[in-house]
């Protein structure tokens, strides 16, 4: 229990230290999608609605901000994987059971491919997770300025 407040406090304080201040340099990558559903975003759970996201650096440890439908959230990656091919910036969303999760942003324009665990609550053992489907959600990049790795 300890441990996890503590874990917890860690990163609040690194997302803070990690937010851009007055004067500091624009976000790396930044950019908007419309969830046509509600969906698990790590430990978030977000109506469907329209949303912006930014990621202030384009290197570990990597940080998104969601915000949107009143909600603004941090997100922290699982793991990151070079995507040099032609797709689409898009989210993977993938469904467990009746649940939609967000498992992928994929960040054309930097050439990474984000992933995200599934939380603990939907990947337990009673999950239906035979019944899997995935669908992507687009990308808008907005103005400003892409930072490449």
């Amino acid at each position: 229990m300890k441990t996890k407040f503590l874990t917890s406090i860690a990163l609040a304080a690194l997302a803070l230290i990690s937010l851009p201040g007055p004067g500091k340099a624009q976000n790396a990558y930044q950019g908007k999608f419309t969830l046509p559903f509600e969906a698990h975003w790590g430990k978030a759970t977000l109506p469907a609605g329209d949303y912006t996201f930014s990621l202030p650096k384009a290197m570990a440890p990597y940080m998104l901000t969601v915000q949107g439908q009143g909600k603004n959230v941090i997100v922290f990656t699982g793991a990151v994987a070079d995507e040099r091919a032609g797709h689409d910036s898009a989210l993977t969303v993938t469904q467990i059971g009746t649940a939609q999760v967000i498992t992928g942003l994929r960040a054309t324009e930097l050439g990474l491919t984000f992933t995200y665990l599934v939380p603990k609550s939907l990947a337990s053992p009673g999950a239906d997770i035979k019944n899997v489907a995935r669908v992507n959600i687009p990308l808008q990049t907005l103005g400003g300025s892409v930072t490449a790795r």
